[in-house]
């Protein structure tokens, strides 16, 4: 049997092992990790192993499985139903914490879900359950504004499928069914206003828990004087509805510009004329963000998400190096973030990136008004521990049905005959 380090266990489910991941969302659960560890309460964690001819070829879904950020191999759904009933009888199982269903099996999930009566916790990351195939980006590019999901505005979408329509379903009827024992966690106002317009009947179940919380005044890279050239920087991953292509458009234009210098902060496949590229580990303090972007004293962070994002850790960690953010109104809880702090410049309506690039006399004014009132970002950002307090307050007692035995036992005889199938790709996974 499974031994965990704690008397107490959360279980945790999003698409990847967040050991490995690079997303926010597996920063998230690092963080969780650490919260409940400090409370004394372990993580386990699954995720699906995704390669649809896996389960083809086997019959059945597979899970990872980490136990406190260890590893622990592939299991069925059977086995993953077992496991928890047989640590439910040894400790106490606080939650289920459900932060993604990307590649997700909804039955199998709902299997796993049914087979106990514990509290369930829903984060709402993206808008993907409300558009399971783009999360509210159309063709992958920009926000499309379907809240409602009208499958009129989705013509002209690669999202609107029949799969895509029939998973929605699914995703309302799981809500649905675990009404009484559910909750959902928005990482910001702007996040759970968005999502509420598609599930306003469960706008008394949502509530707001940032991910992170600020301490501290940083006082650096904040010079007095604006001479000398302008660092601009492009901060986090390149993908369209980040405004990769506004950024490529902008440092074109402005490449041998004699008052700029450009720097792209984060993973990028494509590299840019004259635009130094900075690689950006979080799990290593000494090339975090916030470090680099302190060590390299950046003027201006460009974050130009083309849709409303629920959090953006980057939008804190350019704070933190005291960098004053680029970006639109259509970028969700970063405009709101520099709105409420002061500490950028939201364009609105068609305004442009480069435009604002361009008009360098413009950008140094602002840069100059930001400095002299002094609004500084915070020294560090913290982890929020505010989730812990949730779940502890919110402890159910789990009953198992006793014919989830007798399933496991049955599955063993054929499960193991299949397993030298899953050898190659288990390899990838990890």
């Amino acid at each position: 049997m499974l031994e965990i380090k704690n008397k107490k266990f959360v279980l945790s489910v999003s698409f990847e092992n967040y050991v490995t991941g690079q997303g926010g969302t597996d920063k998230l659960l690092r963080e969780h990790q650490e919260i409940f560890g400090e409370e004394h309460i372990s993580l386990l964690h699954i995720y699906p192993l995704r390669k649809k001819t896996i389960e083809r070829m086997v019959g059945f879904c597979m899970w990872g499985l980490v136990n406190d950020g260890q590893f622990a191999g592939f299991h069925s759904t059977n086995q993953i139903v077992y496991l928890l009933s047989l640590l439910s009888r040894k400790y106490s199982f606080q939650a289920i914490l459900i932060h993604h269903l990307q590649w997700v099996n909804l039955k199998e999930l709902d299997r796993i879900v049914a087979s106990s009566d514990a509290k369930i916790f829903f984060y709402l990351h993206d808008y993907r359950t409300v558009c399971p195939s783009f999360g509210l980006v159309r063709n992958g590019v920009e926000f499309c504004e379907n809240v409602l999901f009208s499958q009129e505005q989705c013509i002209g979408c690669q999202g609107k499928t029949n799969g895509n329509l029939i998973r929605r379903q699914q995703i309302k009827a799981l809500f649905a069914k675990y009404q009484k024992r559910l909750a959902f966690i928005a990482p910001s106002k702007v996040c759970k206003e968005v999502w509420l317009q598609s599930y306003p009947e469960y706008e008394g179940l949502v509530s707001v828990i940032p991910h992170q919380l600020l301490a501290g005044q940083y006082r650096g890279n904040m010079p007095s004087k604006g001479a000398g050239r302008i660092k601009v920087a492009f901060v986090g991953y390149q993908s369209e509805y980040k405004g990769w292509r506004d950024w490529v458009q902008a440092c074109d234009a402005l490449s041998d510009h004699p008052e700029y210098q450009f720097f792209q902060f984060g993973f990028s496949k494509q590299t840019l004329p004259n635009v130094q590229k900075i690689l950006v580990d979080y799990k290593n303090k000494e090339t975090s963000m916030v470090k680099l972007l302190r060590d390299y004293a950046i003027d201006c962070a460009v974050l130009w998400s083309k849709w409303p994002e629920t959090y953006s850790y980057t939008v804190f960690e350019a704070m933190s190096a005291n960098c004053f953010v680029l970006t639109n109104d259509k970028s969700g809880n970063i405009a709101s973030v520099v709105q409420h702090y002061q500490n950028g410049y939201v364009a609105t309506g068609t305004q442009t990136l480069q435009e604002i690039l361009c008009d360098t006399k413009r950008l140094r004014e602002m840069l100059q008004d930001f400095r002299a009132n002094n609004r500084f970002g915070p020294m560090k950002l913290l982890k929020n521990k505010k989730i812990c307090e949730v779940v502890c307050k919110q402890t159910s007692s789990i009953v198992y049905a006793t014919r989830q035995a007798s399933l496991w036992k049955k599955s063993q005889s054929w499960f193991w005959s299949k397993m030298f199938l899953l050898k190659k790709a288990i390899v990838r996974e990890r």
